[in-house]
C-alpha cells in the first residue's frame, strides 16, 4: 500500500507500522515487552502497541506517557494514561472523531484469556475503519499491509466479529502533543 495518498502524522503513522509490519512477523505472547525504539522481530499486540507509541513519542521528542513499562491490553482502557474516545463499534465516521494513532482496545475472552489492542489508523476509500495490531492470525491476503503466511503485525479493516469483545477507542493523554510536533 502506498502513503502517497496521506498526508502529515496520518503518513507518519502509516510509515511507522509499514516499518513494523514488514519486520515483525511473528506473534509471540509476552515478547517484546521491553522499551525498544527499533523494530522487533517477534511481538505481541501489547508489545507492538507500546512500541508505537514509544517510537512516534521518540519522533516528535515527547516522553511516552505510558511510562517505564508497557500496560497489557485492557489495562489501556483503565488507564491514567488515556481517555476514552466513543465505545461505538463500528467506531464512526466522522473522520474527525477518531484519529490515526488512537488505541483500540478489546476485552479479555474468557476470565482467563487475554484482551486484544492495537492502533486505528483511519478509514479506507470506503469508509472502512482500519487497524494495525499484531495477531496470531495468519495473513491470507486480504489486510492491507502485511506479510502473507505470516502472524505478527498487520494493517486492515476491523474485523466484524471484534464487536463481541469491543471496549472502544482510547486517545493517549499527550497525542495531540505528539501530533502537532509530527506535523511540523
Amino acid at each position: 500500500m502506498s502513503t502517497a495518498n496521506y498526508t502529515g502524522v496520518t503518513k507518519v503513522i502509516f510509515d511507522i507500522v509499514k516499518k513494523f509490519c514488514n519486520v515483525n512477523q511473528a506473534y509471540v505472547l509476552g515478547a517484546a515487552h521491553s522499551k525498544n525504539s527499533g523494530y522487533v522481530t517477534k511481538s505481541d499486540c501489547s508489545g507492538f502497541t507500546g512500541q508505537f507509541i514509544n517510537k512516534i513519542s521518540e519522533m516528535a521528542g515527547v516522553r511516552p506517557v505510558i511510562g517505564d513499562s508497557f500496560p497489557t491490553s485492557t489495562n489501556y482502557a483503565n488507564s491514567k494514561y488515556t481517555q476514552k474516545v466513543t465505545g461505538a463499534f463500528p467506531p464512526p465516521n466522522p473522520k474527525d472523531l477518531i484519529k490515526p494513532g488512537d488505541i483500540f482496545v478489546m476485552s479479555k475472552s474468557s476470565p482467563n484469556g487475554y484482551g486484544h489492542v492495537g492502533v486505528f489508523m483511519g478509514y479506507n476509500s470506503a469508509g472502512q475503519p482500519l487497524i494495525a495490531h499484531s495477531t496470531t492470525r495468519k495473513v491470507d491476503g486480504s489486510t492491507t499491509i502485511g506479510n502473507l503466511g505470516t502472524t505478527g503485525v498487520r494493517v486492515e479493516v476491523i474485523p466484524s466479529w471484534y464487536n463481541k469483545r469491543w471496549m472502544g477507542v482510547y486517545r493517549l493523554n499527550n497525542m495531540n502533543e505528539i501530533a502537532k510536533k509530527l506535523e511540523s
